[in-house]
């Protein structure tokens, strides 16, 4: 079976895989960084809410499973010079 390229895979499919990969960041949160009081050394981290920490991960999830593939499927298609 040959490799599968992210490229190559459907939107819906990559949305699926950052919401995924976010709620294992989510499950993180709750079952390691909150409980052993991690976030005293986590700038910007906020308990029981939205934070930076969560903003940066939706964000990097999204550009890396969205916007890179994206770039990478034009810059593929362009012609060269």
């Amino acid at each position: 079976m040959p490799a599968l390229n992210l490229r190559r895979l459907p939107l819906a499919v990559r949305l699926a895989c950052a919401a995924a990969l976010f709620a294992a960041w989510m499950l993180a949160e709750k079952i390691v960084i909150e409980p052993f009081e991690l976030y005293r050394f986590m700038p910007f981290y906020r308990v029981e809410g939205v934070c930076a920490w969560d903003i940066g991960v939706a964000l990097l999830l999204l550009g890396g499973f969205v916007v890179a593939p994206m770039r990478l499927r034009r810059t593929a298609n362009s012609p060269t010079s």
